[in-house]
């Protein structure tokens, strides 16, 4: 997996997950049997998933496009941001 900033975030709060040669199936399936994040309700129902750790940072997931995103607290300093989401990055490895 490889973390990329968001083109549309200004803040650093939103990075961009490539999974690689993961799929998708495969990466929610691990974030749901880990301990690290909870499965929390989208009001798009299965179209978009959201799942949420013990800080409120995010990981978001469009099973139809693939689209993979960590969102993190806006509480987390700026300048913390970007070692934050390498930190989730890692656990999710």
């Amino acid at each position: 997996m490889k973390l990329k900033k968001s083109g549309g975030c200004f803040r650093n709060i939103r990075w961009m997950l490539d999974l690689e040669e993961e799929t998708v199936e495969d990466f929610i399936e691990k974030i749901k049997k880990s301990s690290l994040f909870r499965e929390t309700v989208s009001p798009l129902g299965d179209r978009l998933l959201r799942f949420k750790d013990n800080d409120g940072n995010e990981i978001i997931v469009v099973p139809s496009t693939g689209r993979t995103e960590i969102r993190l607290h806006y509480l987390i300093p700026e300048s913390e941001r970007k070692a934050k989401a390498e930190e989730i990055l890692k656990k999710l490895r």
